[in-house]
């Protein structure tokens, strides 16, 4: 496989190896894009979303890799909608700071972000909490 989707399986993989306050199978898909109206329990989906390479020096090159980590659930209630915020939080915690190494290359984490932290339209239209939790990760190849 290629490395991009070595690594998003790699996430896949660690986040459902991992021990959570909420039950979940991660999975990677090469788009988050669900039909909303069909979700109707906890969704966790990983796919990547942005690829940057530069130069890094004469015989090198840096590649930026960010993988989208979407939760997604059916939260008609403000205490619904806290439980995936703080759910969503610990996602982060176990995300954030955590190189992969899916083969022989070890892709280094480089930052987290959380934005949006839910999406106020999948409530008022779809009663869906819906997060994107941002990972980017960095590894430097010889060209």
């Amino acid at each position: 496989m290629s490395y991009v989707v070595d690594l998003v399986q790699e996430i896949v993989d660690q986040l459902n190896a991992g021990s959570f306050s909420q039950s979940f199978t991660a999975e990677r898909k090469y788009y988050v894009d669900p039909d909303l109206s069909e979700i109707e329990t906890l969704q966790v989906t990983a796919a990547v979303s942005r690829q940057e390479i530069t130069t890094y020096a004469r015989a090198y090159e840096q590649f930026n890799i960010t993988v989208d980590v979407a939760i997604q659930n059916k939260a008609g209630d403000d205490a619904t909608r806290d439980t995936m915020v703080d759910f969503a939080e610990e996602i982060i915690d176990f995300l954030r700071g955590k190189n992969m190494t899916p083969g022989a290359e070890t892709f280094d984490w480089l930052r987290i972000e959380n934005e949006p932290v839910y999406f106020p339209d999948h409530f008022r239209e779809y009663g869906v909490f819906t997060t994107l939790i941002r990972c980017t990760y960095q590894i430097t190849r010889g060209r």
